[in-house]
Parts: C-alpha cells; sequence; structure tokens
C-alpha cells in the first residue's frame, strides 16, 4: 500500500499516483520470477507469488526497500502464507487486516498476518461497544487541554479492540457531540469528515483531533435556542465578545453593539444561550486561562491580564471556584 497516497494525488494528480503502481507493478514483474502483481485500489497492490525458499519476509523486505529508494516513496506492507488456490481470496483478506497495523505501528512498516488473526469488532464485548465517554466531553466541555481529552481517547484505541475503520468512525462520533454545541456544528461537521478520513496513523488521527478540538475551543459560540432575527443580535454579541473578552466588557458595552437596552439585553442573552452574561464571560476567561497555563510558563499575573482579570486574586478566586484547584494546582496537574 502507497503511503500518503492522498497526498501525492494532491501535490501531483492521480493520474501520476497511477502510473506510479503502474511502474511498481512493472517493478515486480521484473525482479520476482513467478508470481502476479494486480491493481486492487487507486492506492493499492495485491502480490502473490511462490515461497520457494521459505523467506518470503526478506524477500518482500529486500522488494520494498529497493522500490523506495528508487521512487523516493514509504510504502506499508501486510502479508500471509497461504496454500492453494482457493485460498487466495482468505489471503487477500487476511493481508489487508495485516496492512491495516499501520494505523497503530505507524507507516512504512512490513506487517505479517496470520490465519488466526481475527477482525476485533467480532470478539467486543456490550460493555467494550458502549465505552463510558463522559470525561472526555467533561474535559471539552471544562475547557481542559485538548490534548488531555485526546489522550483518554487514545488509551481505548491503543489497546487494539477496534479496527482503523471503527477508530475513525469513534473520533468522527466524538468531534460530533464536541461540535454539538456550536451554532455553525453542521457546517464544521460536514467540512471536517473527508479531513479526518484522510488520516493513516494513530499519532495523525490524535493530531487532527487536537487542532480542531482547540480551533473550536478559540471559537466557541454556543448553540442558541432561536435562528430568528433575536438569534442574530446574539450571534452577533458572542462573536463581539469572542473577538474583545480580555478587555473591560460590560453590560451595558455589549448591548450598545446589538443597539439594544441592557435590560433587554440580559433577558435575550439568557433567553438564547441558556446562562447570563457575567457567567458567558468568566467561562470563556478561564477556558482561555486554562489553555495558557498548559502552553507556557507565564506568571499567573501575566495570565490574568491576558484572559481580561485586571486583579489576580480576584482570577484566583474565580479560576479555583470554577475548577477546583489554584491556576498553580492546575499547571502542575497537566505537565
Amino acid at each position: 500500500m502507497l503511503d500518503a497516497a492522498e497526498e501525492w494525488r494532491e501535490n501531483y494528480g492521480y493520474l501520476y499516483v497511477q502510473l506510479l503502481l503502474e511502474e511498481l507493478q512493472e517493478a515486480f514483474y521484473l525482479q520476482i520470477r513467478e508470481g502476479c502483481a494486480l491493481l486492487v485500489s487507486e492506492s493499492s497492490l495485491f502480490v502473490i507469488f511462490p515461497d520457494l525458499e521459505g523467506e518470503v519476509e526478506q524477500q518482500f523486505g529486500h522488494w520494498k526497500r529497493q522500490l523506495e529508494a528508487k521512487w523516493g516513496i514509504s510504502t506499508s506492507v501486510g502479508f500471509v502464507k497461504e496454500q492453494g488456490v482457493c485460498r487466495i481470496l482468505k489471503g487477500y483478506a487476511e493481508s489487508i487486516l495485516a496492512c491495516q497495523r499501520r494505523v497503530f505501528e505507524g507507516l512504512g512498516g512490513l506487517y505479517r498476518g496470520s490465519r488466526s488473526e481475527t477482525n476485533p469488532v467480532q470478539t467486543l464485548t456490550d460493555r467494550e461497544l458502549n465505552h463510558d465517554w463522559a470525561p472526555f466531553f467533561e474535559m471539552i466541555h471544562n475547557g481542559d487541554p485538548a490534548s488531555s481529552a485526546v489522550d483518554f481517547a487514545l488509551e481505548r484505541w491503543k489497546s487494539g479492540i477496534l479496527n482503523p475503520g471503527e477508530v475513525q468512525l469513534e473520533a468522527y462520533t466524538l468531534l460530533t457531540g464536541a461540535y454539538q454545541p456550536h451554532e455553525d456544528a453542521g457546517t464544521l461537521l460536514s467540512e471536517r469528515h473527508e479531513l479526518l478520513s484522510k488520516t493513516e496513523t494513530l499519532e495523525q488521527l490524535a493530531s487532527f483531533m487536537i487542532c480542531e478540538l482547540e480551533e473550536m475551543g478559540k471559537s466557541f459560540i454556543p448553540k442558541l435556542s432561536d435562528n430568528g432575527y433575536s438569534g442574530q443580535l446574539i450571534t452577533k454579541a458572542l462573536e463581539y465578545i469572542a473577538a474583545h473578552y480580555t478587555e473591560n466588557l460590560t453590560l451595558q458595552s455589549v448591548a450598545d453593539i446589538v443597539h439594544l437596552s441592557k435590560s433587554y439585553f440580559s433577558h435575550l442573552f439568557k433567553k438564547q444561550t441558556e446562562r447570563n452574561f457575567i457567567d458567558y464571560l468568566i467561562e470563556l476567561r478561564i477556558r482561555e486561562a486554562k489553555r495558557l497555563l498548559t502552553q507556557n510558563d507565564c506568571r499567573i499575573y501575566d495570565v490574568a491580564g491576558a484572559v481580561g482579570f485586571k486583579d489576580v486574586k480576584y482570577f484566583s478566586k474565580v479560576f479555583k471556584k470554577i475548577t477546583g484547584l489554584t491556576p498553580v494546582e492546575y499547571r502542575e496537574s497537566m505537565k
């Protein structure tokens, strides 16, 4: 299987990748005395040849290294030993399953399968299928580092109880749940689904999820109770708050932005977001403070100022009330 095939197609075009695979196919016939090489997908070859000397792994490895050196590519190879023409399809399925280990072990490997290797989904228990993701969503909701939430997911995915397709499906389900409170969740998900499906390893998948969750945290706009004119006004207010939360915002100053009286804006804001203005502003500031505390070693005083708190003692008091930890304790807990 050609690694990073999608990237090759984007950079050089679909036709180039097809020609490259045909070159690999031709190279097989030039180097292997007996056997055949079949193009079975847009990025894969299925090769069959007799293990005459009992050194199929060495033969594969030698051929693989030569191809990669000549064309400057990376390939992942899954292989099995089978006997009899009637077992070719079985061998094909098992070699695909073996090659899927690239997701967990990294690209560019030579993965040997076996007849005993079965699809993990067949042995999943109800408890494993109904995994408790509450801690993941709690971390996202609380504004904890995205990496902590993704690490929680990786503990399950690295266990090997799911195959790569199931891991991607779970990742998409988690992003769906994380995006749910967002006003533009549908648009965000449709744009990201294809990108997620292109990840080839757990490392790539984890990096993608961390980037998405961090970006989501920066532009957090909660889903409103309606999308009418009132909703448009509050959306405008939320966008203004997101851009100016480090400043000395007040209920009156934001109400002026959307040309509403302070009392009516307060009523409308709570109706649409299910929280009052000051609680929302503090939540936004504390979420950003959490991010800063885990990404650098700035003084607590500087973090407080960077997220809009003028009094560091008040910041520390509010931070502990919301998180249960002082800013220093929170930073230490995230190391």
